[in-house]
């Protein structure tokens, strides 16, 4: 598995509270792991200050690489559903033998 990029621009911020990482470029601290600190490094979160030092080019690509993930996701719940619906149909038809 690789790292994740967001690790690049932060690090952790303690040794006993894995959750907070300090931003590279502004030092905030953020409480709520590599996934909030992307969000401060993007700064479309509303609930996370934007890092106002954050390169445009590091932006994206968090941005990029978030979007990507969201879509991988999407992509494995839509084939979750679709092999859980040919399940439930063999489950039905099985069912529809039994009754007959």
């Amino acid at each position: 598995k690789t790292a994740d990029p967001g690790w690049k621009y932060g690090k952790r911020a303690s040794e006993t509270n894995k959750a907070t990482v300090e931003c590279n470029f502004c030092k905030k601290v953020t409480n709520g792991g590599i996934v909030r600190h992307k969000q401060h490094l993007i700064g479309t979160c509303r609930d996370v200050s934007r890092c106002e030092q954050c390169p445009d080019a590091v932006r994206e690509e968090m941005k990029k690489y978030v979007d990507v993930k969201k879509e991988q996701k999407r992509q494995a719940l839509l084939q979750a559903d679709v092999t859980n619906t040919s399940d439930d149909k063999d489950e039905d038809m099985k069912e529809g033998e039994a009754t007959e």
